[in-house]
């Protein structure tokens, strides 16, 4: 899967999003720069094929 695609896709569910319930000291969460999804995704794919 492309990195990008994977990120839209976290985005599109709200991830990194506040959620908008008005609680009280809330903040958005953290998404990773794509360049650490890049080298996250390399790791997963070799893990997932040995």
């Amino acid at each position: 899967m492309p990195v990008q695609h994977l990120i839209d896709t976290y985005k599109a569910f709200g991830f990194g999003d506040p959620t908008g319930l008005g609680l009280t000291g809330e903040s958005a969460g953290l998404m990773p720069q794509r360049r650490y999804w890049a080298s996250w995704i390399a790791r997963l794919s070799l893990s997932a094929t040995a």
